[in-house]
């Protein structure tokens, strides 16, 4: 295998690694969210934080590595047809890793989305927020029906 494609592969390795971390971190910030403890949420978002800064960099390095090649602009598939049979084998399974932990990690956090919505809702409905506002493209500001809130403020 040549030098530029075994750091290439050394990259996109940890890139896989780091990504697997990130998905646990997001199946585990599922059941945070669920118990509603903010301070634990808060820990685990921190940790996500410093997991998509090792991203970028790693992104970075591989950037570098292809643009020395001038390859910047191909897919993973491409340059895998490109090399030999050993480097191929091993850049089609990163591809492969890369579609299937992209597919958990989306699936995990619309989870997480849908989870954090539902709570604010309710945290809205407990409050009761009287109107909202939402915006659409172009910054147009919309705003919603008023809100009736499930208690009575009157005490």
């Amino acid at each position: 295998m040549d030098v530029w494609a075994d750091e290439l592969a050394k990259a996109i390795k940890s890139e896989c690694e780091v990504l697997n971390e990130l998905f646990d971190s997001s199946e585990n910030k599922t059941d945070i969210i669920i118990k509603g403890d903010v301070a634990l949420l808060d820990g685990v978002l921190n940790y996500e934080q410093s997991l998509i800064m090792q991203l970028v960099n790693i992104e970075q390095t591989r950037q570098k590595i292809l643009k020395k090649e001038k390859m910047e602009s191909l897919t993973l598939s491409e340059i895998a047809a490109k090399t030999d049979s050993t480097a191929k084998d091993l850049f089609l399974g990163f591809l492969s890793s890369f579609n299937h932990i992209s597919s958990e990690l989306k699936r995990s956090n619309d989870l997480n989305n849908k989870l954090v919505r539902s709570r604010l809702n309710l945290y809205e409905q407990l409050q009761g927020v009287q109107s909202s506002k939402t915006y659409a493209s172009g910054g147009k500001v919309h705003k919603l029906p008023a809100k009736r809130s499930l208690m009575d403020k009157k005490v």
